[in-house]
C-alpha cells in the first residue's frame, strides 16, 4: 500500500502555483536555473531565463556567474550592461571574469570597472590585487595593497605569492614577517613559494626550526607540500625525515589535550609516492601496510607502483582487495597489462568493468595500437561508437595512428570527417592526419592539412610531412620542405635528419646527403647518432664509394652497431666487393656471435666474387676474340667459322676459354641474359663492351633486338589481365579464372632473371592470351552472333 499521498491533478497544481506568493516562484525558478547551469545546459538555461515572468537580482547573478565561469568575458559584459539592477555580487562577478581572462587589455578594463563600482568590499580589492599579482605587476599590486582600507589573510597571502612568483624572495619574506596573524594557509603559501624558487632547504628550516606551528590545526599541509617536493627532486631521505617529524596522533601536555597537527592520509600518500618515484616499491608497501586509514588514492598509488615495476601478479592481487575500485583503479590495472604486452589479459579486465568512461576506452584503444594490434584498435573503436560513447582527441589520435600503420585510407578519411564535425582539430590531431595520409600514399591531402595549419605547426608537423616524403621516395620534396623549415626558423631534431638522409639514400643523392649531414653537425650542433651514420654509410656505399664509407665508419665517435655494418655489407654485396664484404660480415659476427647470418653472407660474398671473376674473364676473352675477328673479317673466307654462339644452360661448359670452330660455345645464355632487362647502354658499361660492338654482335648471335624492348611488346599482351579478372568474377566462370592464373604465372616467369627460354615462354604467353581473350569475348558478347566472332587479338 502506498505510504505517500497521490500527486494532485495538473489543474490543482496550477491553481496552487497561481496562489503561491511571487517570491516563492522566483526562488523555485532560480533553483531550476542553477540546476541547469550546474549540468552545463546553457541553452536550456537561457530559454528558461527568457521565459521567466519575474526575475530577481539573484537570477541575473546566476546567469552572469555562468558566463564568467565559461571565460566568455564579452558576453558577460553585455549581460552585465543589460541588467536592470545590480548589487555587490554583480560587480564582483564581472570583475572576477576580467581577472581570470588572459587577454592583456582586460587589466585596464578591470581597473576601470573597479573605479566605477559604487561600493567596494574586501572581495573587490582582493580580486583586483590577485589580477595584478598573477601577471607579475607587483608595483601596481603594492600600490593597491597600500590603499586597501581593510585587509584579510587572503590579501597578505596574495601579495606573498605574487612576490615569490616574480622571484622577489626577500620582499616575500619581509611581508610574511609583517603579517599580523599567520595561519596554516600563510605557512603553506610561504613553503610553496620557496619550492617554486628551488629553495627547499629554506622551506625545511622554516618548518623545522624557525616557526612554532604546534597550535596550527592544518600545518600538516605545509609538511605534505614539502614532502611531495622532496619526492619530485628524488630526495627520499629528506622526505622520510620530514615525514617522521609529523606527530602520528594528538598528544597531551600537562594533563591537557592540545590541538596539535598530526599526520593525515595525504601525508602517508605523499611519502608513498616518494618511494614509488624512486623505484622502492618494498618501502612503499611497508608504509602502505602501516597506514591506519587508507583511502582510494592510497590503493591506486600502490597499484601504480607495482605496474611500474611490471609486477602484475601482486598488482592484480592488490586490486581485488580494494573495497570499491573506481575507474582509475581499473585503468591502472589495464594499463599495467598493456605495458607488459598482455593485451588479452587487459581486455579481460576491460570487459569486466562495471562502468566505462572515455579514458577507459582510450586506455584500451591506445594499448592495442602501441602493441601493434591495429585491427583490434579499429574494432574496439567501432564498439565504442556503437555503445554511444563520445570519442575525444586522444581516441582519434590512436585510431588515426592505427589507420596509418595498416594502412586504411578509407577509414582514416571517415575519421577525418568525424573529427571536423566534432571539434576544431588541434595540432596533435592535425599531425596524426598528416602521418595517416602520408603513409597511405595520399601526399596531396597531407600537404593540404599541413598548409591549413598555418601558425599551429610545430616540429612534429614538419617531421611528419618530411617522413611521408621519405617513405614514398620523394627526396626532392623532402629537401625543399627542409629549406622551408629553416626559413620558418623551426629548429630540427635528429629525427628530421634521419628522414632526410634516408630520403637521399632512396634517390641516390650523395652530395645532398653530405650537405644534410654537415648541416646537422656544424650548423645545428646536433651530435650524430648511430642511425645517422648508418644512413650515411648506406648512401655512400651504394654509390660505389666503399673506401669513403669505410672511412666514415672508422671515424665514428661511438662503436658501429649491426645497422652500420649491415648497411656497409649491403653496399659491398651490391657492388660485388668480396674483400670488404667479408670484413663487414666478420664484424657483424663479432657483434652478434650467436647469429649465423653474417657467416652465410660472408660465404655468399666470396662465392659471388669468385663466380663474377670467372664470368668477367670469359667476357674479356670473348671481347678479345671479337676484336681479333673484326681485324681479320675482311680476310676471312666463306668457309671460316663465325663468332661464338650463345648456348643454353644444358650446353654450359666448365671452361671459360674461347675456342674456335665447333667448340666456340663456352659463353652461356644465362651469363648474357642477366643484362637483358637493363638499358643497352648500361649493359654495355657493365659488360665492359662498346655500345656499337655490342649491338652488332647481338644481331650476329641471333638476338633480333635488345630483349628489354621485347618485354615492352609483351606488356601489351598482359595488359588485359585485370579485365579478364573482372570478367571471371562477374560471370563466375571457372575456366576463365584458370586461364587468368595461367597468364599471371607466365608473366612471373617472364620477369625472372635470367631468362633462359625467352622465345618458348613468349609463345606460351601468346597462346594463353589468345585463349583468354577469346573466352572473354564469348562471355561479354551482348548477342549470340558475337559469341562466335574471332578475337581482335
Amino acid at each position: 500500500m502506498r505510504r505517500w499521498p497521490p500527486r494532485p491533478p495538473v489543474a490543482a497544481r496550477r491553481r496552487a502555483a497561481a496562489a503561491a506568493p511571487a517570491d516563492e516562484l522566483v526562488v523555485q525558478h532560480n533553483r531550476s536555473l542553477n540546476a541547469l547551469l550546474r549540468d552545463g545546459r546553457y541553452n536550456a538555461a537561457r530559454r528558461l531565463f527568457d521565459a521567466l515572468p519575474a526575475r530577481s537580482v539573484v537570477t541575473w547573478n546566476s546567469f552572469l556567474a555562468a558566463l564568467a565561469r565559461g571565460h566568455d568575458v564579452r558576453a558577460a559584459r553585455d549581460f552585465f550592461d543589460a541588467m536592470p539592477v545590480r548589487d555587490a555580487v554583480s560587480w564582483n562577478t564581472l570583475l572576477a571574469a576580467y581577472s581570470g581572462s588572459p587577454h592583456p587589455d582586460h587589466v585596464a578594463a578591470a581597473r576601470r570597472l573597479f573605479d566605477e563600482m559604487p561600493q567596494r568590499d574586501v572581495v573587490s580589492w582582493n580580486t583586483l590585487l590577485g589580477l595584478h599579482a598573477r601577471r607579475g605587476l607587483m608595483d601596481e599590486a603594492q600600490k593597491l595593497f597600500d590603499e586597501m582600507p581593510q585587509r584579510n589573510s587572503t590579501s597578505w597571502n596574495t601579495m606573498v605569492t605574487g612576490f615569490f612568483t616574480a622571484g622577489q624572495v626577500k620582499k616575500a619574506l619581509d611581508l610574511f614577517d609583517a603579517m599580523p596573524v599567520k595561519d596554516s594557509a600563510s605557512l603553506s603559501t610561504l613553503v610553496s613559494g620557496f619550492i617554486k624558487n628551488g629553495q627547499l632547504h629554506e622551506a625545511d628550516l622554516l618548518l623545522t626550526k624557525r616557526l612554532r606551528v604546534m597550535n596550527m590545526d592544518k600545518a600538516v599541509d605545509a609538511y605534505n607540500t614539502l614532502i611531495a617536493a622532496y619526492g619530485q627532486a628524488g630526495r627520499v631521505t629528506d622526505a622520510r625525515r620530514l615525514f617522521d617529524m609529523i606527530p602520528k596522533v594528538q598528544c597531551q601536555h600537562n594533563m591537557l589535550k592540545r590541538r596539535v597537527f598530526e599526520r593525515n592520509v595525504i601525508s602517508w600518500n605523499s611519502m608513498m609516492m616518494c618511494y614509488i618515484k624512486a623505484g622502492d616499491v618494498c618501502s612503499a608497501r611497508t608504509l602502505f601496510d602501516d597506514m591506519p586509514v587508507k583511502d582510494l588514492f592510497s590503493w591506486n598509488t600502490m597499484i601504480s607502483g607495482y605496474t611500474q615495476m611490471s609486477d602484475m601478479k601482486e598488482a592484480e592481487r592488490l586490486f581485488w582487495e580494494i573495497p570499491y575500485p573506481d575507474p582509475v583503479s581499473w585503468n591502472l590495472i589495464i594499463q599495467g597489462f598493456i605495458q607488459k604486452g598482455e593485451a588479452n589479459h587487459a581486455r579481460g579486465f576491460f570487459d569486466m568493468m562495471p562502468e566505462r568512461v572515455t579514458i577507459s576506452w582510450n586506455t584500451m584503444i591506445s594499448g592495442y595500437e602501441k602493441n601493434g594490434d591495429y585491427v583490434s584498435t579499429v574494432k574496439l573503436f567501432s564498439e565504442m561508437l556503437q555503445v554511444g560513447e563520445v570519442p575525444d582527441r586522444h581516441t582519434f589520435s590512436s585510431v588515426l595512428a592505427a589507420c596509418a600503420s595498416l594502412p586504411m585510407l578509407r577509414l582514416g578519411a571517415q575519421i577525418h570527417q568525424l573529427v571536423e564535425k566534432s571539434f576544431v582539430p588541434d595540432t596533435a590531431i592535425s599531425n596524426a592526419l598528416i602521418t595517416m595520409y602520408a603513409r597511405c600514399g595520399t601526399l596531396n591531402d597531407a600537404e593540404a592539412i599541413f598548409k591549413h595549419m598555418h601558425t599551429q605547426k610545430d616540429l612534429v608537423s614538419w617531421n611528419a610531412l618530411i617522413g611521408g616524403y621519405e617513405h614514398h621516395g620523394c627526396a626532392t620534396k623532402a629537401l625543399q620542405l627542409f629549406k622551408d623549415m629553416r626559413r620558418a626558423k623551426v629548429r630540427p631534431t635528429h629525427i628530421t635528419f634521419v628522414s632526410l638522409l634516408s630520403a637521399c639514400v632512396s634517390a641516390g643523392l650523395v652530395s645532398e646527403g653530405w650537405m644534410v649531414f654537415n648541416t646537422m653537425v656544424h650548423e645545428y650542433g646536433i651530435v650524430a647518432r648511430v642511425e645517422h651514420y648508418a644512413a650515411l654509410v648506406n648512401l655512400i656505399g651504394r654509390n660505389g664509394q666503399l673506401d669513403d664509407a669505410l672511412e666514415v665508419i672508422n671515424s665514428m665517435p661511438m662503436a658501429p652497431d649491426r645497422y652500420v655494418w649491415g648497411s656497409f655489407l649491403g653496399a659491398c654485396m651490391a657492388k660485388k666487393n668480396a674483400i670488404l664484404a667479408q670484413m663487414a660480415a666478420k664484424e657483424l659476427s663479432k657483434i652478434n656471435p650467436d647469429s649465423s647470418a653474417p657467416y652465410a653472407l660472408c660465404k655468399l660474398a666470396v662465392t659471388q666474387s669468385k663466380k663474377l671473376g670467372d664470368e668477367f674473364d670469359a667476357i674479356n676473352d670473348l671481347v678479345t676474340y671479337w676484336e681479333e675477328m673484326e681485324q681479320s673479317e675482311n680476310k676471312r673466307g666463306e668457309g671460316e667459322k663465325g663468332l661464338p654462339l650463345l648456348c643454353s644452360g644444358e650446353e654450359k661448359r666448365a671452361t671459360s676459354k674461347i675456342m674456335r670452330g665447333d667448340d666456340a660455345r663456352s659463353l652461356t645464355f644465362e651469363l648474357v641474359s642477366r643484362y637483358f632487362y637493363m638499358p643497352i647502354t648500361q649493359a654495355a658499361r657493365e659488360l665492359n663492351v662498346g655500345l656499337t660492338l655490342l649491338k652488332k654482335r647481338c644481331r650476329q648471335l641471333g638476338i633480333p633486338r635488345w630483349p628489354h624492348r621485347k618485354m615492352k611488346s609483351l606488356q601489351a599482351l598482359i595488359d588485359n589481365v585485370q579485365a579478364l579478372q573482372e570478367a571471371s568474377k562477374t560471370n563466375g566462370e571457372e575456366q576463365l579464372r584458370m586461364l587468368v592464373e595461367t597468364l599471371q604465372q607466365e608473366r612471373k616467369l617472364l620477369e625472372q632473371k635470367p631468362c633462359v627460354e625467352l622465345e618458348e615462354k613468349t609463345k606460351r604467353l601468346r597462346q594463353a592470351c589468345f585463349k583468354a581473350s577469346y573466352k572473354k569475348r564469348r562471355l561479354l558478347a551482348p548477342e549470340a552472333g558475337e559469341a562466335s566472332a574471332s578475337p581482335s587479338r
